[in-house]
């Protein structure tokens, strides 16, 4: 057991060590039309009526990486119908804008 702990909390140290977002860097940014609607797409694919979702709290920034990586974030709150119709409350979501296309994060990145 010790033999492969060691190996994996070794290279998940690496990792966070990898991707520490300045934070004197990051700063807040708007979506424009375009992004916003890119983005809503993305987000409201599992929802049975993506049209009658509500999004609030929406927090957009740029994160600056120490190798010179900027990545766009989105963070904030969802709510609608599910696939199978019942509706639940406001549920947290995050997506990073990454390659052209908007992802959920591999790594998990708080809500600012």
């Amino acid at each position: 057991m010790l033999k492969f702990s060691l190996p994996i909390a070794l290279a998940l140290a690496i990792v966070a060590g990898c991707t520490h977002v300045d934070p004197n860097k990051a700063r807040p940014v708007t979506l424009n039309r375009a992004e916003t609607k890119v983005l809503t797409k993305a987000v409201t694919h599992d929802f049975g009526n993506p049209k009658n979702v509500a999004f609030r709290n929406l927090r957009v920034r740029d994160n600056y990486y120490p190798d010179g990586t900027v990545i766009r974030s989105v963070c904030g709150e969802i709510k609608g119908q599910g696939i199978v119709g019942g509706e639940d409350g406001f549920l947290g979501f995050t997506r990073n804008f990454e390659n052209g296309r908007w992802v959920v994060p591999v790594i998990g990145q708080p809500c600012w």
